[in-house]
């Protein structure tokens, strides 16, 4: 018996479920396969990279009076996670797929802006303690690489980014309610 499936009935759950099962996949693959398909990782990020603009794009036209579409900011925060993978796989690698589309800067700042404690924990696409582990782990790679080998646009930036990349790790050592009084 053949079974066939009619993408009609495809649920907006389903997409979403299978959004999530892709990007844990290749983030397994970028994790566990260093150093074995570089020839896949300009595709994989290319794919992150153009995917998180159109759910900042869907997002923009959707949102109305300031609401945040919950979904739409955990979905931009889970491709992030494969900008992550990506730098934590080949840091050298990452710059020059970087600067060969002229995302660099761009990029960069965005990942930041999706850090806590610019996105505070519990907001909407706040990132959970997997999504900050492997974005500490992609910036403290990206740190392998030499200050003057790090691309023109974001070289300045360089102590932001180990700012940033320890921020995260106090954050991840954060659990909510700590800074109230008791």
């Amino acid at each position: 018996m053949i079974m066939q499936r009619d993408a009609s009935q495809e649920t907006a759950v389903d997409s979403e479920s299978h959004l999530l099962y892709a990007v844990s996949l290749l983030e397994s693959m970028l994790i566990n396969r260093r150093g074995e398909i570089d020839s896949f990782v300009p595709e994989i990020l290319t794919l992150a990279v153009q995917k998180f603009e159109e759910l900042k794009n869907a997002a923009a036209a959707v949102t109305s009076g300031g609401a945040v579409d919950l979904d739409t900011a955990e979905d931009q925060t889970l491709m992030f996670n494969l900008v992550a993978a990506t730098a934590f796989y080949n840091p050298h690698m990452f710059f020059k797929i970087l600067e060969a589309k002229g995302w660099t800067k761009q990029l960069m700042d965005a990942w930041m802006s999706l850090l806590p404690p610019d996105m505070p924990n519990g907001s909407p696409g706040s990132m959970d303690w997997p999504q900050k582990r492997l974005s500490a782990f992609g910036l403290t790679t990206l740190m392998d690489v030499p200050v003057q080998e790090w691309p023109e646009s974001i070289r300045a930036d360089f102590p932001r980014y180990i700012d940033r990349a320890m921020e995260v790790v106090v954050d991840m050592n954060f659990e909510p309610g700590d800074d109230e009084e008791q």
